[in-house]
């Protein structure tokens, strides 16, 4: 009876109203089943999805997303069809693409499980997904398949909150309203349009604007009666857009906005060693003994030496000298950001460990942009220099965290900027058990320029940058280790 109201709405010409969440109401508490429609699913055998997934992985990376488009090949093919008309509407607006062709509802279900969405907290997710389903599973009934778009909001949501989901109905298919196909998705949608209910999601049938007077759908919109052309985009970003607008305007997700210097992630660089065979070493370091003094940062603490041993370690005889009667261990990883830290120490460096300091110097490679990662203000470097302290304090609440201000350069360009973020650093040492020291005026001369000869190149310390680091946090230590 419902698919059949809902049948008649589409003939009378008009968009089914989006249901839109009201947060004075409780939202409809519905619970997606257990079966296949519901189970992350891969299909890594076809080699182009593989290669798609690690493309968007890659991609996810660096791009800043507003509005993410979640879905199957409707939804890919934004990136083909409907390339002009994604650059008339969405080029300048931070938008994503999540679509692939062929995918049912357990498929998307894989890839957010897989990291798809991880560095993401778009404002709106559009997301329409099932006419898969309704063609490769024919034997599924129309709940399953609401059950799986369920299950898909319930993800997009434990990863990011505060996002609104704009959960589209399944598009039409086939030439008239009783094309079994068609039948099946109206189904579909009369089930999934009860989601509307649920907090910050909204549902909205565009299924109107495509068909003619008579309920049929044209070839010239679709012309293989599935997915649409050109013409079919431009319907559907112009039908959409009155209330993607609203909810870009009263979304509380951070979007493009996100901080990725406080998202914690694994190996972003190559660099001159195994990231995450130092990781186990690391881990299994710390299994063994629980040192009295961690050192954690980037390649500038990396290369001073000690344990896990480095191929490179310029100041390897000075860590000797004032680090190795005190049980130390080095948690400096060439090329890491502050992110890396992060998850380093959120995925086992820390646990377990209660050292009387931990010396902390992270930042710097915040600063430059790659392929894998944006370059970050020294604003977002600083939340994510207090969360590497803050990290360290939820695991090991008394250990005293000596927090190194991020060295100068060579490179002058660059300096202003890392002045700025230690300016910001600074403001930690008011906090209990953080004590922050600057060495910019160590490694300057007596011009206030960067001495050169304590430095390997426009980044690292030699040997004699390093025992200036270490001489001037001695005072320090001495204190801090009684």
């Amino acid at each position: 009876m419902i698919s059949r109201l809902l049948s008649a709405v589409l003939l009378m010409g008009g968009v089914v109203p989006a249901v839109v969440a009201n947060e004075s109401v409780a939202a409809v508490e519905v619970v997606a089943q257990t079966h296949e429609a519901t189970t992350p699913a891969h299909r890594n055998q076809i080699r182009w999805w593989k290669h798609r997934h690690a493309q968007k992985l890659q991609a996810a990376k660096t791009a800043k997303c507003d509005i993410l488009f979640v879905g199957d090949s409707i939804t890919q093919m934004w990136e083909r069809h409907g390339a002009k008309v994604w650059q008339k509407y969405y080029g300048d607006r931070n938008a994503f693409n999540i679509g692939y062709s062929g995918d049912q509802t357990q498929h998307v279900l894989w890839r957010l499980d897989q990291g798809e969405m991880d560095h993401f907290k778009p404002k709106v997710a559009v997301l329409m997904i099932g006419t898969n389903n309704t063609g490769h599973q024919k034997n599924w009934t129309a709940q399953k398949v609401a059950d799986g778009v369920r299950a898909i909001i319930g993800r997009i949501h434990a990863k990011s909150p505060d996002t609104e989901v704009l959960l589209l109905a399944v598009f039409p298919r086939g030439a008239t309203a009783d094309d079994p196909m068609r039948v099946r998705n109206d189904e579909i949608n009369a089930l999934i349009q009860s989601y509307g209910e649920l907090d910050k999601v909204h549902f909205l049938d565009l299924a109107p604007k495509f068909l003619d007077a008579e309920g049929n759908l044209p070839k010239s919109v679709m012309p293989d009666l599935l997915h649409p052309h050109a013409a079919g985009y431009e319907i559907w970003a112009d039908a959409m857009e009155p209330t993607l607008q609203r909810l870009l305007e009263v979304s509380k997700a951070p979007g493009a906005a996100l901080n990725s210097a406080v998202v914690p992630v694994p190996k972003l660089e190559n660099d001159f060693y195994d990231w995450y065979q130092r990781h186990d070493e690391v881990k299994a370091l710390a299994a063994e003994g629980n040192p009295e003094l961690v050192f954690i940062g980037d390649s500038i603490t990396h290369m001073f030496g000690g344990e896990p041993k480095s191929r490179i370690a310029r100041g390897a005889q000075v860590w000797g000298e004032f680090y190795q009667p005190r049980n130390t261990i080095n948690l400096g990883f060439g090329w890491d950001r502050t992110q890396n830290m992060l998850w380093r120490i959120e995925n086992g460096e820390f646990d377990g460990l209660k050292p009387k300091v931990a010396v902390v110097m992270a930042g710097t490679n915040n600063l430059t942009g790659t392929q894998n990662a944006r370059a970050n203000t020294p604003e977002e470097i600083f939340e994510g220099v207090e969360a590497i302290c803050t990290a360290i304090h939820q695991r090991s609440p008394d250990t005293e965290i000596v927090l190194i201000g991020v060295l100068p350069r060579l490179q002058a360009e660059m300096n202003p900027k890392i002045q700025k973020l230690n300016g910001l650093i600074e403001g930690l040492d008011a906090q209990s058990k953080i004590t922050v020291l600057n060495l910019w005026d160590r490694f300057c001369d007596p011009s206030g320029e960067v001495n050169k000869a304590l430095f390997q190149d426009a980044v690292h310390p030699n040997a004699a940058g390093y025992r200036v680091w270490a001489e001037a946090m001695e005072p320090t230590l001495e204190q801090l280790l009684q």
